[in-house]
């Protein structure tokens, strides 16, 4: 679950830009989009943010905080093979602005981290994060956002690789900062609460992970509502520890509000829609019901070969565990 840090004056993706001239309106409104999960939108307006950010005479952070938050978006439409590309363009002009040793550089690694995490790519991923932490311990203090984005982001690659016990300490330190200093309309404390129930759910503590998953849901459908795409990554989730917990009927709705979100707010061509799919069919085969199984995994595999195709060979999407975005 992506829960993306922004450049320039804001501590994380999508806090508001002082409106003072046509960049920062820009890349306000591009924020509002972007919370609101209109990622097409929100794209639009970083693009023009950064338009007018090349053309001016000292763009000081702009350029690169522009493409960051172009990148963001880019990364939510499933767009992959352009936020890299973005996401990489900025750090190296934000290298050039602060050098590589400041908070906006790793703000920027964090991101791009995530980015490889989402895409089966965690070997590029890791040192990312360690060395973006090691600079925020060093240059922040010890309850700053930022530094609790980063420890979730962290912990959010560290259970894909299975680093349970890692993943868990670094989850428990964001948790206590999101508690106390959470953003209003973030979901900062709901992606942590549901990162702890996939820990929970791995180590066969079902119960427990659905509590903690469905916790992060309410508090997301209360900050953002019932049907925005960030929802995606608990729900799919939440039906994984139904599953396991036995919970069957449960599953199948948890799956098939996802699907159905899925395809509202991404569209059906969107990689997460087609792992997504993925997991239901692999779900029902799992109870014998491989007749509905096997439709699915053929549209699956097709959203998926075509989005790797556009995107570069061997492209996956986590949706276990979703962003530092």
């Amino acid at each position: 679950m992506k829960c993306r840090v922004g450049v320039v004056c804001a501590f994380a993706a999508g806090v508001a830009f002082a409106q003072t001239d046509e960049w920062s309106s820009l890349m306000h409104q591009g924020d509002v989009q972007e919370i609101a999960g209109n990622y097409a939108e929100a794209a639009g307006y970083y693009r023009q943010a950064l338009h007018t950010a090349e053309h001016q005479t000292s763009p000081g952070n702009r350029v690169p905080s522009a493409l960051n938050s172009l990148a963001n978006s880019e990364d939510e439409l499933g767009h992959i093979a352009e936020a890299e590309y973005d996401y990489r363009r900025a750090l190296e002009l934000q290298a050039a602005v602060t050098g590589k040793e400041h908070v906006e550089y790793a703000a920027i690694s964090i991101n791009l981290a995530s980015h490889y995490a989402e895409t089966g790519q965690p070997q590029k991923a890791e040192p990312l994060y360690r060395k973006a932490i090691a600079v925020y311990t060093e240059k922040l203090p010890a309850e700053h956002l930022r530094l609790a984005l980063a420890r979730n982001a962290l912990a959010a690659m560290l259970l894909a690789k299975k680093q349970y016990d890692e993943a868990e300490q670094l989850l428990w330190q964001a948790k206590e900062i999101f508690e106390k200093h959470a953003e209003p309309g973030r979901g900062q404390l709901a992606i942590t609460l549901n990162n702890l129930g996939v820990i929970r759910h791995y180590q066969g503590h079902h119960e427990e992970g659905i509590q903690l998953i469905q916790q992060a849901i309410e508090i997301m459908e209360r900050e953002w509502g019932p049907e925005h795409p960030k929802l995606l990554s608990a729900l799919n989730n939440l039906a994984a520890a139904y599953g396991r917990a036995g919970q069957r009927d449960q599953a199948i709705a948890a799956f098939e509000r996802a699907i159905a979100l899925a395809s509202k707010r991404l569209g059906p061509d969107h990689p997460v829609y087609g792992q997504i799919l993925l997991n239901y069919a692999g779900f029902l085969r799992q109870i014998g019901d491989k007749a509905a199984a096997k439709p699915l995994e053929t549209q699956a595999r097709t959203v998926l070969r075509n989005s790797a195709r556009s995107n570069g060979a061997g492209l996956t999407v986590d949706v276990s565990a979703l962003r530092a975005r």
